[in-house]
């Protein structure tokens, strides 16, 4: 397996689903539904807890309609799985902050950790954000001691105890993280990234929300980048001003859902740039960002229920009608968007499955001894890298022992049987004097086999 696809949590649950129900689409698929499903129960106790009405209706559709996260819960990687942790894990946090100080114990805080852990472990690019969340949570555990002060016997038990919750929830994460990053860094792999904040991680990741429509032609995703900074501008100020008012002593309640999620969505980027500026890593770039999109979008919802409860009923009614607008336009994109038949980023996998199975028609012609290739070895499959992982599970799928295992970055040879590779690459069409077999529309990829070698 490429290390950097060995979602840890996610590739255990997938190796216990083949051993219950054999290797197939749907088992290897079922600890991403699990994911879903935990997103999909978590999303919906957040939003009850915050929104009403109007709003929870239009919350829930904003939040688990959204058509790139819904690719990422039908394919088989860690994504489905580290969201819905994340989702859960955000839920306790939010409880937690909310307590009132010297209230209940710890174990809200202790959910909130095992569960970003978790998270962690289902898709190690998760880690950043659950930086953050620890940070909140010691921001929030903190406040909670000073309140105990007084107390001392309890105060020292309360941070023994959270101390003690960290460092499980560190020891829990770090073996095998770092092995991971051992593995990654031994074969000379690493996580998708790049080098620039704003092309890389959040042009890239508002290309994917886009899900390749272009409404407004190539400022189509200048003007999304645009609203998305100005919505979260709009929260930064509002949330100064609750803290003004609270340190002014005029404001009681703190909206405790919108600062949380506010200082998640800003936090993690401030970690990227840190961890860029002190380490050398990489941006995070397109869906290992992921985790800021339902963060984001439950900050944008809280964001609409904080304006329309502004005194001025003017400034609360137009701050309801643009949020309105602008949250219908985000349901319109999405059903524009529906896709039921493949994953939109990588559509070059839509029409693997059917390759196979034209190969291993013309493979079941011959006997199982005249099952080889040209130079009497396996018949050979020649792949460019985005293919291998999906050629790899059909092989093993269909159990075609005949068929020669593909691996990344090998490329072409002149000894491969048949050759499937994008339709606009025609340089190996005349290097290796290649002719069209099939042309698959929706993955844009073309079937080759030499010319001597074309069957009728």
């Amino acid at each position: 397996m490429f290390p950097g696809n060995n979602h840890l949590l996610h590739t255990s649950l997938v190796k216990l689903m083949v051993l219950m129900f054999g290797l197939s689409e749907f088992a290897v698929r079922l600890p991403a539904l699990l994911g879903h499903v935990l997103y999909l129960s978590a999303s919906w106790w957040l939003l009850r807890r915050y929104l009403s009405r109007m709003y929870l209706v239009i919350g829930v559709g904003v939040m688990v309609m959204n058509p790139y996260l819904l690719d990422l819960f039908s394919a088989s990687r860690g994504y489905a799985l580290a969201l819905g942790f994340l989702m859960w894990s955000l839920y306790f946090l939010l409880l937690r902050a909310e307590q009132k100080p010297g209230e209940g114990g710890l174990s809200n805080t202790g959910a909130a950790l095992f569960l970003g852990v978790s998270a962690v472990l289902a898709n190690a690019g998760f880690l950043n954000i659950f930086l953050v969340l620890v940070a909140v949570l010691c921001v929030i555990e903190i406040r909670y001691l000073l309140y105990l002060k007084k107390k001392p016997r309890k105060m020292i038990a309360e941070l023994c105890v959270f101390v003690i919750l960290v460092f499980a929830a560190g020891m829990l994460m770090a073996w095998p993280i770092m092995q991971q990053v051992a593995t990654l860094l031994g074969t000379d792999e690493h996580y998708p990234g790049g080098e620039s904040l704003y092309d890389d991680t959040f042009s890239g990741l508002s290309s994917n929300l886009l899900y390749g429509r272009e409404y407004l032609g190539s400022q189509t995703l200048v003007f999304d980048m645009m609203i998305s900074a100005i919505l979260l501008l709009t929260v930064t100020l509002v949330v100064f001003f609750m803290l003004y008012r609270k340190i002014a002593g005029r404001g009681k309640v703190m909206d405790s859902g919108l600062l949380v999620t506010w200082v998640l969505s800003t936090g993690v980027v401030v970690v990227w740039v840190l961890m860029n500026l002190i380490f050398s890593v990489k941006y995070p770039s397109g869906r290992t960002a992921v985790y800021l999109v339902p963060v984001f979008l439950l900050m944008c919802l809280l964001l609409w229920k904080r304006l329309c409860s502004f005194r001025n009923k003017a400034a609360a009614a137009s701050a309801k009608t643009v949020m309105m607008v602008l949250f219908v336009l985000l349901l319109l994109h999405y059903m524009a968007c529906l896709n039921f038949s493949h994953y939109h980023e990588w559509k070059y996998d839509a029409d693997t499955k059917d390759m196979i199975i034209y190969v291993m028609g013309q493979n079941d012609e011959d006997g199982p001894d005249d099952r080889k290739g040209i130079e009497g070895g396996p018949v050979q499959i020649g792949v460019l890298t985005p293919h291998v992982p999906a050629v790899n599970f059909y092989r093993a799928r269909y159990d075609l022992d005949y068929v020669g295992e593909v691996f990344r970055y090998t490329g072409l040879g002149r000894d491969d049987d048949y050759f499937y590779i994008d339709c606009d690459d025609t340089k190996p069409v005349g290097q290796f004097k290649l002719e069209l077999v099939k042309k698959y529309v929706v993955s844009g990829s073309c079937l080759y086999v030499h010319e001597r070698e074309k069957t009728q």
